[in-house]
């Protein structure tokens, strides 16, 4: 998501489910990876991003409630799927 931070402008609808993690095979940038690449998709409309919640799980992979801040910039959201941390 780094990578292509650009890439999308447009985008409307957002998804992606994460149902298993391994402890050994985390990427702790990948939720903030996410809410940058989103911040300027202002015509997105459903964010969805259904993750395990447990605390380890959401650790290797970067969510907290930082995943939260990118909500304010997107104005035309209509349907909301995330879980809700614990350091919110």
């Amino acid at each position: 998501f780094w990578q292509y931070c650009t890439a999308l402008p447009f985008l409307r609808h957002f998804s992606l489910s994460i149902t298993n993690l391994h402890r050994h095979i985390g990427d702790r940038e990948l939720c903030p990876a996410i809410s940058e690449f989103l911040r300027e998709r202002t015509q997105l409309r459903t964010y969805y991003l259904p993750v395990p919640p447990i605390d380890a799980s959401l650790r290797w992979i970067g969510f907290d409630g930082s995943a939260w801040g990118v909500l304010p910039t997107l104005s035309k959201l209509s349907s909301l799927s995330i879980i809700y941390p614990r350091d919110l």
